[in-house]
């Protein structure tokens, strides 16, 4: 039985359970719904962060890339980063705006006067450049990332943009470095290679390392590069700065190195980390203690170029498939280009090229003078040929039939009158430079003319008549293709100079003998040791530097000046040699290699690699790619296409003759063969690629002062090896002003002396003592190239340095027997192995006599404002500072 009240609390039970259960759902419901909004507010923001976050990530490479390909970008460069085809990333559901809706992708530069980025020089205080100057330019990178939904995150980031100059080093090795001098050596300047570093000394002398010394391979201390141990002959002391920016040194013990042995022995450990950070402070580092390697832009992956693409020149269509690879090279960068080719195509389907002139055939110069092109002015035809019938008669020598040129090809001489990238204005002025005159004097003057067919004479150049003493017959030439013959036609007063003549017949090609490129051995190769070789007779174009100097500041000729970009590079001119005539391949190469040019000829490579052959001791060719021998690092056999001969035109019957190789049967004609007499070497042209460049007259720099408040400078980049005969930029003949900074990047550096006479190398092939090299003074940093090392070979007698590069005392080369002090002042840096100059280091018999190294690196490169034009630099991004920025206002 119920009663009525009991009734009526059973009610109220029921609603209250109803109402608390409804008050549980609308909660749950409440915080389901809370939480939804709060994952989705979440979910936004981090859709906010990441965008910002891959916004400043992008733009940051964007900014690294243009730097990589560009050292010095526009404001306009810079600016247009952040907009289309650059500008930010596409996020589905993010907005780079600000709150006032302005875009929120910026970047912002201190500007110079031109509104473009300011870089200034600060040293660097961390990291692998700690210590050196670079030029700086910061850069604050802003992002703000919004969503639909209205989550905002926003970043900054503040980085700089750094490029070290590389001749900053006293010496800078892309592969292994070798220091071994028999007498005291101390060059000074910071030192660092991206291979190992070979370190010993010569008995009872001492090499010593000034600045901090860096390899990002090994340090070795046992053995030369070639593997021969440096406890004979080479026991001398090996000091290391031990204090940082300090002058007390430590002795490196031959147990110290970086392994316990030589390549492939043990890590010398716990030993090598306590000598390079214990004892020597940090001052002496490998990879394992901190060294990192170095690499130029041309060379990274972002470019995918090589550290000889600096010299080379570009593929045709660079300028579209590889703007920023071009830019680096100095083919553009150059103020003034002197190119040549035996097909004009070769030069005209360049990039950068002005296409509104053709080439100068020069076998149009080579006719009698009222042939020649009505533009032509100076009077001087280059050489043809005197021969004295349709035969070939050894008492003429000539190979070429009478009356045609001797030398041909196609010449092109450009000046940029307006800095771009990758590709400026260019202007021809091939005409103008020839107008100047481009023959050179006699360098041997000796009696009179003898009438063919019987040859002149070639006596022993004398010591007491310098060639000056015979007058130039283009003095305002800044190049010169020919030089008057030794017994011209045309007598002047001195007796037997010859004058300028109208007369093809009076000239002879520019040529000397290097016995380095011409002999595989450092012995005599012929019973009579007289005869030059077909590999070294090397053809070179004579660039007057003075003459140069003069027609880039006006003082000759009429386009000079428009040479001159100050805007773009304020310590100013660089020019760029090319010269690729002779140079073929015979068939394509097995994968590709080298690009071909338009012609499907030229490689700008000698072609010729089957020089090392270790275990025969005349060096004959084996057909064995030996180690030392792959300068290109394509593997397989050794590349043979440079062996062929290039016979040219005209040739008259049973040209040319030659002697054959007595220790190399069977013996075709290769460029270690004999030419018959040393007069055919000097009067035909050659049958292999050996081209060169040879700067004379250069003692005195004087380009007048640039923006930067010094002395503009020179450098010289060629793609040939380089000969600087005299005083260079060193004027009275020393290091005294004025002068400005100057450079050579080349395949190859050679010094010759004051005393240099191209006579004396074909009168003196194999004796030092005909070529007598006196004190001679060079200001002036070089890049170039260098040999591979190899196993010293054990199956015959060889000097204990034979298979090595030559070492860094070496580096620059000599071919003569040297009296007095070869005294240098500059930088000294090894990029690449020699593709052209390829001859293998040695000495002492027959290529050189060393002289007294009067060594020490410019200290002014030190200052960047005094470093030579167009300085290689190494780059980086640096970040220094990352904030996400928390504002009510941002």
């Amino acid at each position: 039985m119920r009663y009525p009240r009991q009734s009526g609390i059973a009610l109220a039970t029921a609603l209250l359970i109803l109402l608390l259960i409804s008050s549980m759902v609308l909660g749950l419901t409440w915080l389901v719904m809370t939480d939804q909004s709060l994952g989705g507010n979440m979910s936004s923001r981090e859709q906010a962060f990441y965008g910002a976050e891959a916004g400043m990530e992008k733009l940051t490479a964007d900014l690294g890339n243009l730097f990589s390909q560009n050292y010095a970008p526009s404001g306009a460069q810079v600016n247009a980063l952040v907009t289309s085809p650059f500008g930010p990333p596409i996020i589905n559901g993010v907005q780079y705006l600000t709150p006032t809706g302005a875009l929120g992708y910026q970047i912002a530069f201190p500007p110079d006067n031109k509104g473009n980025p300011l870089a200034q020089n600060h040293t660097i205080k961390s990291g692998t450049y700690q210590g050196l100057i670079g030029l700086l330019t910061p850069y604050t990178l802003t992002v703000t990332a919004r969503t639909i939904s209205g989550s905002e995150v926003k970043f900054q980031r503040n980085v700089e943009t750094v490029g070290i100059p590389v001749f900053q080093f006293g010496i800078f090795s892309q592969t292994d470095l070798s220091f071994f001098a028999g007498p005291n050596f101390a060059f000074g300047g910071r030192v660092h290679t991206n291979g190992n570093l070979f370190l010993a000394e010569g008995n009872g002398n001492t090499v010593t390392m000034s600045n901090k010394v860096t390899a990002v391979g090994e340090v070795i201390r046992t053995n030369l590069s070639n593997g021969w141990n440096t406890n004979t002959n080479y026991t001398g002391t090996v000091k290391i700065l031990n204090v940082p920016n300090g002058n007390t040194y430590s002795d490196l013990l031959v147990n110290q190195g970086s392994l316990v042995g030589t390549l492939g022995s043990g890590f010398n450990e716990p030993t090598w980390h306590q000598v390079s950070l214990g004892t020597f402070n940090g001052n002496l580092q490998n990879g394992r203690t901190g060294a990192n390697t170095l690499t130029l832009t041309i060379a990274t992956p972002a470019l995918g170029g090589t550290p000889i693409d600096l010299i080379r020149r570009p593929l045709a269509g660079e300028d579209v498939s590889a703007p920023g690879k071009l830019g680096e090279r100095y083919f553009a960068q150059a103020s003034m280009k002197i190119l040549l080719s035996d097909n004009k195509q070769d030069i005209m389907n360049l990039p950068c090229v002005n296409t509104g002139t053709q080439p100068v055939d020069l076998s149009t110069l080579g006719v009698p003078l009222g042939s020649l092109p009505g533009w032509y002015t100076a009077g001087i035809p280059l050489p043809i040929s005197n021969a004295g019938g349709p035969n070939y008669n050894p008492a003429d020598g000539y190979w070429i039939a009478n009356g045609k040129p001797i030398i041909t090809g196609f010449l092109k001489i450009e000046i940029q009158t307006a800095y771009g990238v990758p590709c400026g204005t260019w202007k021809d002025v091939t005409q103008e430079i020839l107008n100047l005159g481009l023959t050179g004097r006699n360098l041997n003057p000796q009696g009179a003319y003898i009438a063919p067919p019987a040859a002149p004479a070639l006596p022993a150049f004398n010591t007491g008549r310098a060639p000056s003493a015979c007058p130039d017959p283009s003095p305002n030439a800044v190049i010169r293709l020919a030089r008057l013959r030794d017994n011209p036609s045309t007598s002047s007063p001195g007796g037997g100079c010859g004058a300028t003549s109208t007369l093809g017949t009076d000239y002879w090609p520019n040529v000397f003998f290097d016995t380095r490129e011409g002999n595989p051995r450092d012995n005599c190769p012929l019973a009579a040791c007289n005869l030059p070789t077909f590999g070294g007779t090397m053809h070179y174009v004579e660039l007057d530097v003075n003459n140069l100097v003069r027609w880039l500041t006006g003082a000759i000729g009429a386009s000079g000046t428009q040479a001159k970009d100050l805007s773009i590079s304020p310590n100013d001119f660089s020019i760029y040699f090319s010269d690729r005539r002779t140079n073929f391949t015979a068939a394509p190469i097995p994968g590709g290699w080298p690009p071909a040019s338009p012609s499907g000829n030229e490689t700008g490579e000698y072609g010729f690699g089957d020089f090392a052959n270790p275990p025969d001791q005349f060096g004959c060719p084996n057909g064995v790619l030996d180690t030392g021998e792959d300068l290109d690092g394509i593997g397989g056999a050794p590349l043979t296409y440079g062996q062929t001969p290039v016979l040219p035109a005209n040739l008259v019957a049973n040209a040319p003759a030659f002697t054959a190789n007595p220790h190399c049967n069977p013996a075709p004609i290769w460029p270690y063969a004999f030419y018959s007499s040393a007069l055919e070497a000097r009067e035909n042209p050659p049958l292999f690629f050996r081209r060169a460049l040879k700067l004379v007259n250069g003692g005195t720099i004087n380009l007048g002062v640039c923006p930067s408040g010094v002395n503009c400078g020179l450098t010289v980049a060629s793609e040939n090896p380089v000969y600087v005969q005299g005083d260079y930029n060193s004027p009275g003949g020393g290091f005294n002003p004025p002068y400005g900074a100057a450079s050579v990047i080349a395949d190859a550096f050679t010094f010759l002396s004051n005393n240099w006479n191209d006579v004396n190398s074909f009168s003196s092939p194999y004796s030092t003592a005909g070529r007598a090299g006196n004190t001679t003074w060079f200001r002036l940093a070089v890049a170039a190239g260098k040999g591979i090392s190899f196993p010293q070979p054990t199956t015959y007698p060889n000097p204990q340095d034979f298979g090595t590069d030559g070492g860094t005392h070496n580096f620059l080369r000599y071919i003569e027997g040297w009296g007095g002090t070869l005294n240098f002042r500059g930088s000294i840096i090894s990029f690449y192995y020699n593709r052209q100059a390829v001859g293998l280091y040695k000495c002492c018999a027959t290529v050189y006599s060393p002289p007294t190294r009067g060594y020490n690196f410019d200290t002014d490169f030190l200052t960047p404002a005094l470093l030579p034009p167009r300085t290689p630099m190494f780059r980086d991004v640096n970040t220094i500072g990352f904030t996400q920025l928390l504002l009510p206002n941002q």
